[in-house]
């Protein structure tokens, strides 16, 4: 009903970041095994392309052609954003065993065995009618109210987060992920910090950028061999 829109993120870029690592680490893993280096090929459109994951076999091997869904999952139901008194709560179940508990919680627990409920696929064919279901109990309360029920019930559940609010989720201040530097020119800056937690070697995300041009110098002497006088006289010619 309206134009495609583009992803909240740049997959692309981050995706391709996470395969090159993953695919550096394989190629030293097994160099340290046999002593042959290899080359490592990564190309964003096969990083992306992999992300597509189970809309892929949907079509190549169910012959479907998935569609826009909303925010809801294709596949499994109740697994969307609902509708709370305040604001939006997300509900994430695929299975009999959550959903007879989230049954159980709005006070329908016959709804389990409604043949039009009663299997993960059958939800997912009746989503319309189930959300309306929810979101009509659920109008009867907050986010954190719906939420606090659901966790209760260990109900896979979460709010629907703005950025602002994702930047002060307790869990992110917890586990370091939104990191101060002091960067010149800028002053100090917030930013993500690093999502791999090691034991024994933390990450230490909190230097800053290097300035445009920082390393030229390092770079040239040092990998390329170039003196400094070389490196004077291209400077004066302003070659960089």
């Amino acid at each position: 009903d309206t134009p495609p829109a583009r992803v909240g993120s740049s997959l692309g870029d981050v995706s391709a970041g996470l395969f090159a690592v993953t695919g550096i680490m394989l190629a030293l893993y097994n160099r340290e095994r046999t002593g042959v280096g290899q080359y490592v090929d990564i190309a964003m459109l096969d990083s992306v392309f992999s992300f597509l994951e189970t809309n892929v076999v949907r079509y190549t091997i169910g012959g479907v052609h998935p569609t826009r869904v909303g925010a809801r999952h294709p596949l499994s139901a109740p697994f969307d954003i609902y509708r709370c008194k305040d604001a939006y709560v997300v509900i994430a179940v695929a299975s009999d065993h959550h959903f007879a508990k989230l049954c159980e919680m709005i006070g329908q627990p016959d709804l389990i065995k409604d043949p039009k409920f009663d299997s993960d696929p059958h939800r997912s064919e009746n989503d319309v009618e189930l959300k309306a279901i929810l979101e009509k109990f659920l109008a009867d309360y907050t986010v954190a109210q719906a939420m606090e029920m659901m966790q209760a019930r260990s109900i896979p559940c979460g709010p629907l987060c703005t950025v602002e609010e994702a930047c002060a989720n307790p869990s992110i201040q917890a586990r370091e992920m939104l990191v101060e530097i002091d960067q010149p020119g800028a002053g100090k800056l917030k930013i993500t910090g690093n999502p791999i937690k090691l034991s024994e070697t933390p990450a230490d995300p909190k230097h800053p950028a290097p300035l445009l041009g920082q390393d030229t110098h390092e770079v040239l002497r040092e990998v390329f061999g170039f003196t400094d006088e070389q490196i004077a006289k291209w400077e004066e010619e302003k070659v960089f």
